[in-house]
């Protein structure tokens, strides 16, 4: 198999209904046959962060880099989500798009999608200055942001987020929960094995590429969970979903 050539998924229904079951079981299917493309694009969006912050931090300048990488990683999540959301739609058509084609088609709607990834990082960073609770509530409200933006181009990409996402936020932020757990879990794991002396190798293993590789599954995830909302709440089969891109 050629480096850029990407792994196809089979075929889906015409017409389905979400579960996080089905949802789950689908994503790691389309993620495992393409591992080294979604780690890769997701390990770029923790790049600022590993530049800005190689080493714990132990001073008041330093704790500011580390928190300037987080959110410029942050906004750069949903660029990533962005980017796999044309290869995994398509891949669910059963087609076969190279990684080239795929980051044309994301980087061909980088400029709305930074612009909603940007406005959305910000209001979430208010409310989470306020209180926790609001700014969960609005990320799993806004949890399907970067594949409106690619498949729509809605002129509200949060409110059609939180049109979709209406009857199943509950299982959505389980899901949530679910990937940060098991990042954390992945960076104590590397931790241990790295150890914890706060050096870059510590900070590469313990912290970006467990984050990379919990970015990389929330990515196709979504976008999944994207396709069978639209499937279950407007009746759109897989063909017409994709009919965009053509």
């Amino acid at each position: 198999m050629r480096p850029a050539e990407l792994v196809p998924a089979p075929a889906v229904p015409a017409r389905e209904t979400f579960s996080v079951g089905s949802a789950i079981s689908r994503s790691l299917s389309i993620w495992s046959k393409n591992i080294v493309f979604f780690v890769a694009v997701s390990f770029a969006a923790y790049v600022p962060m590993f530049v800005l912050a190689p080493v714990t931090p132990t001073s008041l300048s330093a704790w500011g880099l580390w928190f300037l990488g987080i959110v410029i990683s942050s906004i750069l999540g949903y660029i990533v989500q962005g980017l796999v959301t044309y290869t995994v739609l398509e891949q669910l058509r059963g087609r076969n798009p190279s990684a080239a084609e795929s980051l044309a088609r994301g980087w061909s709607k980088a400029g709305p999608l930074f612009v909603a990834a940007f406005v959305t990082g910000i209001l979430l960073f208010g409310a989470a200055l306020a209180l926790v609770i609001p700014a969960i509530i609005l990320a799993v409200r806004w949890s399907l942001l970067a594949p409106v933006v690619i498949a729509e181009g809605a002129a509200n990409p949060r409110a059609r987020s939180a049109e979709l996402t209406a009857g199943h936020r509950w299982s959505i932020f389980g899901l949530m929960v679910l990937f940060l757990v098991g990042s954390a879990l992945l960076g104590g794991i590397f931790g241990v094995i790295f150890g914890r002396r706060g050096g870059v190798l510590a900070t590469l293993m313990g912290q970006i590429i467990p984050s990379a590789l919990a970015l990389s599954v929330t990515a196709v995830v979504y976008t999944v969970i994207y396709y069978q909302l639209r499937s279950e709440k407007e009746g759109v089969d897989i063909e017409q979903l994709t009919s965009v891109f053509r």
